[in-house]
């Protein structure tokens, strides 16, 4: 908050690393004209032997544990509900 100093700013954070709680939590505020993830990411990930590598953010399930998120499934997890005004750009 120190950064943005007078700035009119709001500010929400959304800490479970759900992208599923994300997209909610996205939805209950009516949308948001910018989003900050603070995530790992690898660039070529696998999804078993043999598969191509893609690249994923490395977010977090309901217990906590890790899950490569495609950008595909990002969007469709962000994708607007209940009113948005626009959808998210990949």
């Amino acid at each position: 908050m120190r950064a943005v100093g007078e700035t009119s700013l709001d500010l929400v954070v959304e800490d479970s690393g759900s992208p599923e709680h994300l997209g909610r939590r996205l939805s209950q505020l009516g949308g948001m004209p910018v989003v900050h993830l603070s995530c790992h990411g690898l660039h070529n990930w696998r999804s078993g032997p043999g598969e191509p590598g893609e690249p994923v953010l490395l977010m977090e399930d309901d217990l906590g544990d890790g899950w490569p998120v495609r950008t595909d499934e990002l969007v469709g997890m962000l994708t607007p509900r209940r009113g948005w005004c626009s959808s998210p750009r990949a």
